[in-house]
């Protein structure tokens, strides 16, 4: 069996690695840019109040990022562990088993958003004064919760496969178009915090459509 050091110093090895590095931490990079970005937006045209409520909504996508992760990253490993023994079969059924748990939970944060918006935001700590802001942009965020999670998930499953450039690319397409749309929105429109939501979901979808391309 090769050791450790050996597989560091093979140019195989470290070629395949540092064509994952960078795409990788650019793609793990984009959530805070369009975070910040949606930030900044905001704090352009509307008041402080609008933007502590996407401060308030943070909470939410920290936890739809960890479930997209957990059944991602253990749906790659198994995945990858399938195919380098050769077994086509049981890897397409890694993947589609993390799928299936990927798409429950993605109809489970649509549910969430759709019946328990009042109680979630009651969590959150949301003040009256903000309360009502804080409960419709969650909501739009959680009813988008299958498109963040297959968006997320898909992007692992993509760079797994040896495309982590196009993961990377999908990634930027959302801050991109979330960006354009958050100005047209907020902006031009006067959606209020409510456009930012909308641009941020529509933002995730463009991305994952992108992403799909690889299938």
């Amino acid at each position: 069996m090769e050791s450790v050091y050996s597989l560091k110093n093979n140019p195989i090895v470290r070629k395949i690695f540092m064509t994952m590095l960078f795409p990788t931490i650019l793609m793990n990079l984009t959530t805070a840019i369009g975070s910040m970005a949606d930030a900044v937006i905001i704090g352009q045209y509307l008041d402080d109040l609008s933007l502590s409520v996407v401060t308030f909504a943070t909470p939410i996508y920290m936890v739809i990022n960890t479930l997209a992760a957990l059944f991602a990253v253990g749906g790659c490993i198994a995945m990858s562990i399938e195919a380098g023994k050769g077994d086509k079969k049981e890897a397409n059924r890694a993947f589609s088993l993390s799928m299936e748990f990927l798409v429950l939970t993605g109809v489970l944060l649509f549910m969430a958003g759709l019946f328990f918006s009042n109680i979630i935001t009651k969590w959150l700590g949301a003040g009256e004064d903000i309360f009502e802001q804080v409960r419709v942009y969650s909501q739009i965020i959680l009813l988008g919760g299958p498109i963040f999670v297959l968006n997320i998930a898909i992007a692992f499953f993509v760079r797994n496969d040896g495309r982590p450039n196009l993961a990377m690319a999908g990634m930027f397409t959302s801050i991109f178009v979330d960006i354009i749309l958050n100005v047209v929105f907020v902006g031009v429109m006067k959606m209020g915090v409510d456009g930012a939501a909308y641009s941020t979901v529509i933002g995730q979808l463009v991305s994952m459509i992108v992403i799909s391309s690889h299938f």
